[in-house]
């Protein structure tokens, strides 16, 4: 008989995020919801394994760890003008540029 307890950590720059969790159903993965991290940043994701193994009246344990460091990208802005991409004015006309279907691509709810 044998189990596994699997232990995760984030870092940010070092920083231990205490706040931030898996969403995995299984202790097996660590899975973050999307735009949990920010752009350009460095992080670290660590796991800690403990193994039990019970066998003939005998119980023992090994640990194992390892980690994974890894930088975030930055997408920047998906930039959209209302109205398409050709249009006509006539000389004298007063026309405002309409943007607001903009976004940031790394953060697209705070448009």
């Amino acid at each position: 008989n044998t189990t596994f307890e699997y232990m995760w950590s984030l870092y940010e720059n070092a920083n231990y995020l205490s706040n931030v969790k898996s969403t995995s159903l299984s202790p097996r993965l660590y899975i973050l919801p999307q735009y949990t991290l920010k752009p350009s940043t460095i992080y670290t994701v660590k796991v800690n394994v403990l193994v039990r193994m019970y066998a003939e009246g005998k119980s023992l344990i090994a640990k194992a760890s390892d980690s994974v460091t890894f930088t975030t990208g930055q997408s920047g802005v998906s930039a959209t003008i209302s109205g398409g991409t050709q249009q006509q004015l006539s000389p004298g006309d007063n026309y405002v540029f309409d943007a607001t279907s903009s976004y940031d691509v790394d953060y697209p709810t705070t448009n």
